[in-house]
């Protein structure tokens, strides 16, 4: 226990870039001045160290240093050992495994410890996802990219790849109380950032390294002073929507939350993308899973002009995903989804899980924030 509370007091000093003396460890990670990024990085400096695969939620979990310390005490002292295989098959195996690895790494296999774990042989994900492709290739598999992840070291995944040879396939039926185990396609995409009004623009932004955070120069905004200065990312042709086009009268869509515009027309535009007339999925189990929640938007109207019947169906969130269904005329699941940071990953999920419940034959899934 004190061994692994030293090695975090070590990687949070490094992270940090202070005296490890100086750290109390009875803080929050919070209190210490670790940030999700930083905590991130940590997580992947422990991993990497102690040779345990580390999920970043436990960053979140777990308050401080010496929670977190118990927590991965306890993860080492109950793994089991790592054994190498006795068979031939086994052994024969973990040197094709090896192969590749060294094969990826330009090194000599030799000097590989089959024992050690992926993080510790330099083996990323980017580079593990290329090992799994390496052996489906080799091996006549289908592994899942997954398995670089639940196997910890060439042995483990060794004898999950071994299992998979040499077991007869079970053949199940399919039914609709059962999960359907796919691949799950994204088809369609679309998306709206500051500067950016497409996918590809914003991905320019990236790769520019530019920063899309400007000086407010809207008409109301310049005389209003921010905590961090009068600069944000903003939205371009934000006050720009065909109501009419979405079936909205112009009356309602002056009162709707810019949220609500902007959802309508990124969720067709995708469809658009998909390469699928939105009209061909008409009455069809199409699910609609948004990820959002409220802002000022509604208090700002209601201090303008009052109370409108308007004014509630176009600031409500609950009624996000229902504008888009009831537009397209979908027939699947309708759920919008409030889990803070977290509501776009959220309703990605639920997305995926009533697909391979068979709920839904094809989903939409979205987050907006504005």
């Amino acid at each position: 226990m004190d061994t692994i509370l030293n090695t975090i007091a070590r990687n949070l000093a490094r992270i940090l870039k202070r005296d490890g003396e100086e750290l109390d460890l009875s803080c929050s990670f919070l209190q210490l001045g670790v940030n999700s990024v930083l905590g991130v990085d940590l997580v992947n400096l422990l991993a990497e160290e102690l040779g345990i695969d580390l999920g970043v939620e436990a960053i979140f979990d777990y308050r401080g240093p010496r929670e977190l310390a118990e927590y991965i005490a306890g993860r080492l002292k109950d793994a089991p050992p790592a054994t190498l295989p006795n068979d031939s098959g086994g052994r024969e195996m973990i040197g094709i495994i090896v192969e590749e690895i060294a094969r990826m790494l330009k090194t000599d296999p030799e000097a590989l410890d089959v024992s050690e774990s992926f993080l510790r042989l330099g083996i990323n994900s980017v580079l593990g996802v290329d090992l799994i492709n390496r052996l489906n290739e080799r091996l006549g598999l289908c592994l899942g990219v997954e398995a670089i992840f639940d196997y910890r070291s060439p042995t483990e995944l060794a004898a999950h790849v071994q299992s998979q040879t040499t077991e007869p396939p079970v053949i199940e039926r399919e039914s609709p109380s059962q999960p359907r185990q796919r691949d799950i396609a994204i088809v369609g995409i679309s998306a709206r950032f500051a500067e950016a009004e497409s996918v590809d623009a914003f991905w320019h932004i990236l790769a520019d390294g530019r920063c899309a955070v400007q000086p407010v120069e809207r008409e109301g905004f310049a005389r209003m002073t921010f905590a961090g200065g009068n600069r944000a990312g903003l939205l371009g042709s934000a006050d720009l929507f065909d109501p009419l086009f979405f079936n909205i009268s112009p009356k309602e869509a002056e009162r709707m939350d810019p949220q609500q515009r902007l959802l309508l027309e990124e969720c067709y535009k995708a469809l658009e993308d998909s390469g699928d007339a939105p009209g061909s999925l008409v009455g069809q189990a199409v699910g609609v899973f948004v990820g959002a929640r409220g802002m000022d938007y509604q208090e700002l109207a209601l201090t303008a002009e009052g109370i409108k019947p308007q004014t509630f169906l176009g600031n409500d969130m609950s009624i996000l995903s229902g504008r888009v269904a009831y537009f397209l005329d979908l027939k699947g699941p309708v759920v919008t989804i409030d889990t803070a940071c977290s509501s776009s990953l959220a309703a990605l999920h639920l997305a995926c899980e009533s697909i391979r419940r068979g709920e839904s034959v094809s989903a939409l899934a979205a987050g907006v924030f504005v």
